[in-house]
Formats: C-alpha cells, sequence, structure tokens
C-alpha cells in the first residue's frame, strides 16, 4: 500500500517528488513512500520526465 493524503493525490508524481528532493532533481534521486521506491530515471529541462518504480519482492 501507498499513503498518500488528498492533496497528495491531487498532483502529479512528478511533482511531488520534484517538492521532496532536495535541489534540483537529477537521474538516480531516489524517494521511499511506504513499501515502494520512486527513481528519477530522465530529467529534461530541470523537470522530472521519467520515473521508475521498485517495488520489494519480500513484502509478504
Amino acid at each position: 500500500m501507498i499513503p498518500a493524503s488528498a492533496g497528495t493525490a491531487a498532483r502529479t508524481l512528478a511533482a511531488y517528488l520534484a517538492e521532496r528532493l532536495p535541489g534540483l532533481p537529477v537521474a538516480g534521486d531516489r524517494h521511499r513512500l511506504g513499501n515502494v521506491e520512486f527513481v528519477v530515471r530522465e530529467v529534461g529541462a530541470g523537470r522530472i520526465a521519467r520515473i521508475g518504480l521498485r517495488i520489494p519482492t519480500n513484502l509478504y
């Protein structure tokens, strides 16, 4: 399960990550949310263009 508030659900994932990452986002930046980890894969013009998702295999 990925915890999210009502305010979080109204934004794009790229906007959410950009707010939580220190400084300008760069490829390789990571942010954990609940049991998953989002990984910035590509940045263009200072904005996050692609995001990867890492899901742990040992959840259960």
